[in-house]
This record gives C-alpha cells, structure tokens and sequence, in this order.
C-alpha cells in the first residue's frame, strides 16, 4: 500500500507522554463501546432463556421437548456467560507478569471481544495467519488492549462494505533478531496526509463527533515500546490504512 508511513522512530518525537492511569482510561473507554455494542446481542439469548422457562413451566411437556428447551436454555446462558467473562477479564487491571503467548489465539480473542461490532453484515475480516509461529511474552491484556483499539478504528474507517484483513508471520526484525509480525489493513477511508504524523500523539483525534478522547493510537504505541516491539502505520486518503504491530519472539 503506497502512503506515508510513521515509524517508531517518529513516534518518539511525538510530545507527551502515557501514565499507566490514561492506559486504564482508555481501556475503560473501549469497555463501554464493548457493553453498549452486545447489549442487543445479550437480549436474544436472554429472550431464549425467559421463553424457555415460560414453556417448561407448563404442565404437559413431553420428554424430548424438555430436553431440546434445556439444551437451548443451557446454550443460551453459556453463549452469556461468555461474552461477559471475556469483557470483564479484558476490563481487568493489566498489571501482571508477562508469559509466552500464541499471537494467533490473542487475535481470535480480540476478534471475539468485538463480535457484535463486526457482525454487521458489511464488514468482512480475512485470517492469514503463518501455521509455524513463535511465541511471544507479553502481557496478554495489553496486547489484546491494543489490537482491539487497531480493529476499532478499522471498523470506524469502514462506511459500507469493507473487508478487515489480518496476516501475522514470523520476520527477522533489526539485527536479525526473531520476531512476530502483526499486519492489520482495512479498506476504509484511510487518514489524510496532514494527519498521519500526528495519529499517535496523545489526544489527537478526528473522530470528536464519536465522543473520543484521542488515546487510542498513543496507546497501542506506548505499549508496544514497553514490550520492546514496534507500530508503523501506513495510509493514503481514500485507499484504507495498514497498521503493523512487530512484537520480538521468545528465544528457545
């Protein structure tokens, strides 16, 4: 994709500087994009459940039926507790040690996490993921923190049908050393050229209308320095934007 591209090294000069509280904040802030998102997603499996009692409650049930309603019943309230669980363990404190990670699985969690988002029937998500890959060590909560702020703007980005394509393969990084490549694109509107040298300062944000608060890219950013990695971002008005997350491997 043909743009121009910030890089780590750009990303240094940027003024300002991220406190473990604003990570928090903005963490918070995707949380309750991510409740208000699967609120109608709870309601079906939720209408499920109340339906499923009401008819159990009758007096002339045969067997197979009360099987197939307690099988729904059971699905439902799993399909709930689930979707919960995975916000309220990504909402957690991302204090914690870091430990060997598949970047493959901590993707497929971000997607899951953005289910209903993405489950709009305009927006398709492409896998290529690499079947031989490395494992990384990082604080998992963080990783997933910052891949769910990439995806969001992706899908911010894409007014009709669009497709969101993840690749992740193994690359030699810097001085040959052994690292996990993460490349997010999106067919979207792409960032205009002024504003591509300053997506990754802290409060920057074309997105006021949405009631964002400019921490997204500064964030996904301080993270991946503390892990030691590295975020470019490559985008042309009009022609989507290509985000890649470089995160160093785990020596065997």
């Amino acid at each position: 994709m043909s743009g121009r591209k910030t890089k780590k090294k750009d990303a240094e000069k940027v003024p300002g500087s991220i406190s473990a509280n604003m990570i928090e904040s903005h963490k918070m802030t995707i949380v309750g994009q991510l409740f208000r998102g699967i609120a109608h997603d709870i309601k079906n499996p939720l209408a499920i459940i109340l339906q499923g009692s009401e008819f159990l409650g009758l007096s002339d049930i045969v067997d197979d039926t009360r099987k197939k309603t307690l099988t729904m019943i059971g699905n439902a309230a799993s399909r709930i507790d689930g979707m919960l669980e995975n916000i309220l363990s990504f909402a957690r404190p991302s204090g914690g040690q870091e430990q060997i990670s598949d970047m493959r699985t901590l993707i497929d969690e971000s997607i899951t996490l953005l289910g209903p988002r993405l489950n709009t029937g305009y927006i398709q998500v492409g896998r290529d993921f690499s079947p031989s890959l490395p494992g990384c060590k990082v604080n998992r909560n963080e990783i997933k923190q910052a891949l769910v702020s990439v995806l969001i703007n992706a899908v911010d980005a894409i007014p009709e049908d669009g497709i969101i394509s993840i690749e992740v393969k193994p690359v030699l990084y810097e001085t040959g050393k052994k690292s996990v490549a993460i490349m997010i694109t999106d067919n979207g509107c792409g960032i205009p050229e002024d504003d591509l040298g300053r997506v990754c300062e802290p409060f920057f944000t074309t997105k006021t209308d949405r009631g964002r608060i400019g921490l997204g890219l500064a964030v996904v950013r301080d993270i991946m320095e503390r892990h030691k990695g590295y975020l470019s971002i490559e985008s042309k008005a009009g022609k989507g934007t290509s985000v890649l997350l470089v995160l160093p491997a785990t020596l065997s």
